[in-house]
């Protein structure tokens, strides 16, 4: 009777294991963008992110209930695409520490590769899955970082939907760009509160290239070197068709009303195309600092400030 009793334990006990085992089984993997392979058991329901642009490449993908909480920036109309309703209904955001972090109970979170060194690391060391997102340098890598982060979150068909809906809008600019002969391609250089910006081989400058502009931060030498401040002496030699000034206050110094008076009355630019046609445009920063699938809304933007005719019917 005892032997029996045993065996119907080892047995038992055998059946737990192996149910537990095959609880743990991988549903699935997923390589991030700084090339890590992570293992899923279960779609990811638990999820911070940490950057703006993953907070609206997530919204996309996956029911909002299943957001925990979003970035600092998140639901700023200057830089987020994502409205303050949305943010409100998650209601966290701006999460600045591992153990804020982690009393979430979080399955899943998105990190970048501009963030903190120790971030990604010191959650691994508290037991947490992370994905690291990277900053996009053009249009397509946007349409990558849509990709590869949709199947970390189980959410394949919806990315296809989203980026065939981006190329689909692309198509539909480029025919209009079309129209364009190549000596009336505007040449544009943009300002930040720092100077010119939208060095070469940045996705400004692959922005205004598939809007059909020319990127005057990358007509200089230095555009190619990683420098992202032009001086005035190349400016002026550059003599851009158009300025873009910013809307965003990064600081309570700073206001897009007084830099753009100021490019406007510097003596430097007093015979710079831009300044004698009165071609200054306000540029709202979420065109400039995107890093989503809302880049084709960038695109369209920048194309629509610059070539208004395009666009009338």
């Amino acid at each position: 009777m005892l032997g029996l009793i045993g065996m119907i334990c080892l047995q038992g006990c055998g059946s737990a294991k192996k149910e537990s085992a095959q609880s743990k089984q991988v549903l699935y993997t997923a390589v991030d963008e700084a090339g890590r392979t992570l293992t899923f058991e279960k779609i990811p329901t638990r999820i911070v992110s940490l950057s703006y642009p993953t907070d609206e490449i997530v919204t996309a993908l996956v029911p909002q209930e299943h957001i925990l909480s979003y970035s600092k920036w998140s639901g700023d109309p200057n830089i987020s695409y994502l409205t303050k309703e949305q943010v409100d209904k998650v209601g966290k955001k701006a999460l600045d520490s591992q153990e804020a972090i982690f009393s979430l109970r979080p399955d899943l979170v998105i990190a970048t590769n501009t963030g903190r060194n120790d971030m990604v690391s010191g959650l691994e060391s508290m037991g947490l899955k992370v994905y690291v997102a990277s900053s996009p340098k053009t249009y397509e890598d946007c349409k990558t970082k849509v990709t590869k982060l949709a199947h970390a979150l189980g959410a394949d068909a919806k990315a296809k939907i989203i980026v065939e809906n981006m190329d689909k809008r692309l198509l539909a600019l480029q025919k209009k760009l079309s129209q364009l002969k190549e000596n009336e391609k505007k040449v544009c250089v943009a300002f930040s509160f720092s100077g010119a910006m939208g060095r070469r081989g940045g996705l400004l400058d692959d922005i205004m290239h598939n809007a059909g502009l020319i990127n005057g931060a990358a007509l200089v030498k230095n555009g190619a070197t990683g420098s992202t401040i032009m001086s005035k002496e190349q400016i002026v030699r550059i003599n851009p068709d158009v300025f873009l000034v910013p809307t965003w206050k990064p600081n309570s110094q700073a206001e897009p009303e007084g830099l753009y008076n100021e490019i406007k009355n510097d003596p430097a630019f007093v015979n710079v195309k831009a300044v004698k046609n009165n071609a200054i445009y306000y540029t709202n920063d979420k065109y400039r600092y995107v890093g989503s699938h809302y880049v084709i809304d960038a695109i369209e933007a920048h194309a629509k400030i610059v070539y208004p005719q395009l666009f009338k019917n």
